[in-house]
């Protein structure tokens, strides 16, 4: 797994050498694509690192359509793995963003969403 710069350029890189038109576009596109899914999965295994780690939370309980509420979270728990999200992603989340998220997956799609 390389940068996205990385991947844009190899992937433009042998289009160019398969000397279509249409190649470059694709490729690049193919690229972006492959970049996303990895950013993703970047993202949810921060999520799960934090929870594990700052919430007490077992691994094998989580999953997207997990409820917060099911995992027996405190706001001192929550707000540790929230913290360790913004340091690990570099980012900053709102607290409007945090009383918005119900399931793993919420926090998954909105910590992916600001990390772009």
């Amino acid at each position: 797994m390389g940068t996205i710069g990385d991947l844009l350029g190899d992937a433009l890189g042998q289009a160019l050498a398969s000397n279509s038109d249409a190649a470059p576009v694709e490729a690049i596109e193919g690229a972006r694509e492959q970049a996303a899914e990895e950013r993703a999965e970047h993202v949810r295994q921060v999520v799960q690192d934090a929870l594990v780690t700052n919430a007490s939370v077992v691994p094998e309980n989580i999953d997207d359509a997990c409820l917060l509420s099911a995992l027996d979270l405190d706001t001192l728990s929550l707000y540790a793995a929230v913290s360790a999200l913004e340091h690990e992603l570099a980012i900053t989340i709102p607290d409007a963003a945090v009383s918005q998220w119900v399931t793993i997956g919420d926090i998954a799609s909105s910590v992916g969403e600001l990390a772009q």
